[in-house]
């Protein structure tokens, strides 16, 4: 099957199913390793065989004339144990990342809430928080010493595309926000000169940038290191806390946090897509442990983060692994032997 942007998918089923018109059934002969036709599809370059315009399609006419090299029965199965153990590998560590997220949720709820080893607690309007904790408005951790240590971005008019550059300081827009982390995959310029002309605009690595636009609303993460500037898009508000007074990996991970999520989205306007106004934000509540509590809150957070950020780099090398051997040996530019007993085909075949 295809999809309307010409790439070739392919799916394994078993037993019983139904399929639309928009789909094929392939049935392998006997001399033919299943597992193997299954990969050689998925990674054929089929964009030549397909038909129409706005939805490509690939007809079943031009299916049956896909070339496909096919060496003999038992390489096809040594090449498809190959190509299945770095799939295991994958689907294992997305498990891992699976369940340690749902263990990072879990000590989100306690630990931002309850605190370590508390045994006294107290009602408040954000719920029942340990003895020595505050709850105080968003603004309360802004930095007193930064005259715009806390504001928003430009104005829609003050910053067009007309202004955007190939290079020169990064624009900070609501896609590089993610929960907890700043994603680069999109990047777009301005000038210096516009910087310039925009310095409340501006922010700096370390700052925490918080995304006013869904989804999800209220979102944050800490600015990156790779340029001593950027300046926020319009949806985006800066946030320079007072480091004698708060920790700044504490304070993303409390923007983020369940309890704090649900006063933004209360405080939101709009019906398809949310989005929260300046000063609602700055009154929105957060719970502020000791320093030193923030700290070791902060640290076991980073570590389990960390975790999670180790195991999607492997999936990742692992992926780059998989397209590696697919270019090699479905077309047969690296050949396999079958007379090899070996535990792990992934192992023996990368040197690993």
């Amino acid at each position: 099957m295809v999809n309307q942007h010409a790439c070739p998918i392919a799916y394994k089923i078993q037993g019983k199913s139904w399929v639309n018109n928009h789909a094929h059934v392939l049935r392998p002969k006997e001399n033919t390793d299943f597992d193997w036709v299954f990969y050689s599809l998925v990674h054929k370059n089929v964009i030549p065989f397909i038909n129409g315009g706005t939805r490509a399609k690939l007809n079943q006419s031009d299916l049956r004339i896909l070339p496909i090299a096919i060496p003999p029965l038992a390489e096809q199965r040594k090449i498809a144990a190959i190509l299945s153990s770095v799939d295991e590998a994958i689907e294992k560590t997305e498990a891992i990342i699976e369940q340690t997220e749902k263990v990072k949720k879990g000590l989100m709820q306690q630990l931002l809430t309850k605190g370590i080893g508390h045994t006294k607690f107290k009602k408040t309007e954000i719920g029942e928080i340990p003895e020595g904790w505050e709850v105080v408005e968003l603004q309360d951790l802004s930095n007193p010493h930064d005259r715009y240590a806390f504001t928003g971005g430009p104005f829609g008019s003050d910053l067009t595309a007309k202004e955007y550059t190939d290079e020169g300081v990064q624009i900070i827009q609501l896609q590089n926000i993610k929960e907890g982390y700043f994603s680069n995959d999109y990047q777009i310029f301005t000038s210096e000169a516009k910087a310039d002309e925009l310095l409340s605009c501006n922010i700096y690595p370390g700052d925490i940038i918080i995304a006013k636009m869904a989804e999800p609303v209220a979102r944050a993460c800490i600015v990156p290191n790779h340029a001593q500037r950027f300046v926020m898009a319009s949806d985006g508000v800066r946030l320079s806390v007072d480091k004698e007074r708060f920790v700044t990996d504490y304070v993303v991970y409390a923007i983020n946090a369940p309890y704090f999520r649900e006063q933004a989205i209360n405080n939101s306007t709009g019906t398809t897509r949310l989005r929260i106004g300046l000063s609602a934000l700055r009154k929105l509540k957060i719970l502020i442990p000791p320093y030193e509590e923030q700290q070791k809150i902060a640290d076991i957070m980073t570590k389990i983060s960390q975790k999670i950020e180790a195991e999607k780099t492997k999936i990742e090398k692992l992926t780059v692994i998989k397209k590696g051997l697919m270019q090699v040996l479905l077309t047969g530019k690296v050949r396999v032997k079958v007379d090899d007993e070996v535990n792990n085909p992934m192992t023996k075949v990368m040197g690993l």
